[in-house]
């Protein structure tokens, strides 16, 4: 019998933000992003930037990711949607939780009305 499959998460924490705290530091609850592909990533050819509004890096999807103790490959699986979670949803800032160490943030796909 197949295993069902996962569907991507509605939210999920961005990976990579340490990197890019001037600019999470400027992101607001409810604010809009975007994913951009980014194929010659020399770590990941399945890696997904996240960008303000003004292009500016906020972090990736994170490549590993657990849900319902099942862990999968959760960019490999938003690529494979990719143009539909562009065209149908958008990418909104869900929580963002900031200390002096690693900033976390959190997005969601809210679907297009």
């Amino acid at each position: 019998m197949d295993k069902p499959k996962t569907a991507i998460p509605t939210i999920f924490k961005v990976s990579g933000v340490s990197f890019h705290r001037e600019v999470i530091e400027t992101l607001k609850c409810g604010d809009e992003l975007k994913m951009e592909k980014d194929p010659d990533n020399k770590y990941d050819s399945n890696a997904i930037k996240i960008l303000n509004s003004e292009n500016k890096m906020c972090g990736f999807v994170p490549k590993k990711y657990k849900l319902g103790g099942e862990e999968f490959i959760l960019n490999q699986r938003v690529i494979k949607k990719f143009e539909k979670l562009n065209t149908k949803y958008k990418l909104v800032v869900h929580s963002l939780n900031k200390w002096n160490g690693p900033t976390g943030l959190e997005l969601r796909f809210e679907k297009i009305i």
